[in-house]
């Protein structure tokens, strides 16, 4: 009875498994998700790119990347990508607003209901003039 017991566990246990991997999205991976550009000079640059790639079988395709603020201007590969290539999306932060700052940059794709979430965050200096 314990045997019987024992296997219907593990059937249950590798049926659900083999669900889970059935039902599993593809795969994006980011080379990183956060990015600190640390101390930034008042009206300097601070540009970053993120890159994306492909792992899944299925093309990708950025359909969307917005910030919950207008302090950061977004640019992404535009063409689909392939499985196994890669591609970016370019993050500007508005260096004319002094102080500590963390935002969040959602990306929309193809192969996913939810946007993945990426952060930049640092700190401008204060301008001379003040």
């Amino acid at each position: 009875m314990k045997r019987i017991g024992l296997y219907i566990i593990l059937m249950l246990c590798f049926g659900s498994l083999s669900y889970a991997q059935i039902g599993q999205s593809p795969k994006l991976i980011f080379k990183h998700y956060e990015y600190n550009f640390g101390t930034l000079d008042y009206d300097g640059e601070a540009t970053h790119e993120f890159v994306i790639k492909n792992l899944s079988d299925t093309v990708l395709i950025i359909s969307n990347v917005k910030a919950k603020c207008g302090c950061a201007a977004m640019d992404w590969t535009k063409s689909p990508v392939k499985k196994n290539r890669k591609g970016c999306i370019t993050v500007s932060y508005d260096t004319t607003i002094p102080g500590k700052f963390s935002k969040s940059i959602y990306v929309f794709t193809n192969l996913s209901d939810k946007p993945i979430k990426l952060l930049i965050q640092g700190n401008v200096k204060q301008p001379e003039n003040q």
